[in-house]
């Protein structure tokens, strides 16, 4: 069985709704070893029309924005904005 995965911290999940575009969903997210928080976004429209890819294939098919974030004194800081496709 797969390792449910924590939530994300509520100041961070916060600062990642202010950034969302319009029809843009969280897709996922991943703790990099650094520390650093990586979230994928997505575009809902996109999310539904990838749905049979990804059960086909996996999660996340797709392609959207990322948004990169790093605790910093207590503090979640926005560190920049990328792009990813699978």
């Amino acid at each position: 069985m797969a390792k449910a995965r924590r939530p994300l911290d509520p100041a961070l999940e916060a600062l990642v709704r202010k950034r969302l575009e319009e029809d843009e969903i969280v897709l996922d997210w991943i703790e990099l070893p650094s520390g650093e928080v990586l979230v994928r976004l997505i575009r809902n429209a996109l999310h539904q029309i990838c749905a049979s890819s990804t059960k086909k294939f996996g999660r996340g098919a797709g392609h959207g924005r990322s948004l990169q974030f790093v605790l910093r004194d207590g503090e979640w800081m926005f560190q920049g904005v990328g792009g990813w496709v699978s």
